[in-house]
């Protein structure tokens, strides 16, 4: 089962309460597996090379090595079951190492990119497969991203390219998760306000849709571990849930910057019931668009450049370097 949604959505809340109150589930960390379904990254290494490339992400290597456990890796062939068979050797790989005692029931693989190559995954692995889409109101999103910094980036916020950049990425993971769920895809969407407004009711569908039961006693938050890294930009996932971040937006993003996000994503915001405060014109919208774009292209010219540097500064063997669709890449 993959997690899926965009940054500052509440994937990490939704991910502590899966592991604190459903018996028999896992929940990972960050665990990319863009190299395994991304479009024409099988024809670019063999299937060996890429299982290596997948294991060495921090949250994924076992004490640290990232070569146990992928020799099995060169007896694939490429073709139409390569892509299945990679990943699900690499999850066998990963549970044996990070799970003790009998096998979970459901692995919950969390990490918003796969939204991207949903319908790619869904052709793999077909009915073997569900989605958890989470979907939070793109203004909290965007507002939330302007005054966060990236964890693994610190010199710039999640927003780096601005509301205008930030509201595409929103409305492209929406329009991804449609596209596979009209490939068959079996995928439940959750509002993040509903998890807020009913946590418990949110728990026990998830559970109904993982084939797992409820604990008696729920664990403690703690019992889902954040990222070293990523601990700061997670510090209220320990707290009790709060209502107040709902509807936050509403001071904490400008004028302008709302008017972009409503204007990028107004008929994805209605489908879900989220009501934009502006008009919607198509006219209107475009030209709010096209305000944005110089402020926008100079933003991401400084994030190339600020990319450039850290690329030459890096060192592949220091894990706070590395990226995680927490950090927001696009």
């Amino acid at each position: 089962m993959f997690l899926v949604s965009d940054s500052r959505s509440g994937s990490t809340l939704l991910a502590r309460e899966l592991t604190a109150r459903v018996a028999d589930i896992i929940v990972t960390t960050e665990l990319n597996f863009d190299p395994v379904f991304g479009r024409g990254r099988l024809w670019r290494g063999s299937p060996q090379r890429i299982a290596q490339r997948v294991a060495s992400q921090p949250n994924f290597a076992v004490n640290g090595s990232a070569e146990d456990g992928q020799a099995w890796a060169r007896e694939l062939s490429r073709g139409p079951e390569c892509s299945a068979r990679l990943f699900e050797g690499l999850m066998e790989h990963w549970v044996a190492g990070h799970h003790r005692g009998m096998p979970p029931d459901c692995v919950v693989i969390k990490n918003g990119s796969h939204a991207r190559y949903g319908a790619a995954i869904q052709r793999a692995l077909r009915e073997r497969v569900k989605f958890i889409f989470l979907v939070r109101d793109p203004r909290s999103v965007v507002a939330s991203k302007l005054r966060t910094r990236r964890p693994y980036a610190p010199w710039e916020v999640m927003a780096w390219g601005g509301s205008l950049i930030a509201a595409l990425r929103w409305r492209s993971y929406a329009r991804n998760m449609a596209r596979a769920k009209a490939t068959g895809a079996d995928v439940l969407e959750i509002r993040y306000e509903e998890l807020i407004r009913d946590p418990a009711g949110v728990i026990e569908a998830l559970a109904r849709l993982c084939g797992c039961t409820l604990r008696d006693t729920a664990q403690p938050a703690q019992t889902y571990q954040v990222p070293a890294a990523e601990r700061d930009i997670h510090s209220m996932v320990s707290e009790e849930i709060s209502s107040r971040r709902v509807s936050e937006w509403t001071s904490a993003l400008r004028a302008r910057d709302r008017c972009i996000v409503e204007a990028v994503c107004g008929s994805e915001m209605k489908q879900r019931g989220y009501a934009p405060t502006t008009d919607t014109h198509l006219t209107k919208r475009l030209l709010i668009c096209a305000s944005a774009v110089p402020q926008s292209a100079w933003l991401v010219l400084i994030h190339l450049m600020n990319s450039f540097r850290s690329h030459r500064n890096y060192n592949p063997g220091d894990s706070t370097t590395s990226r995680s669709e927490t950090d927001d890449q696009t």
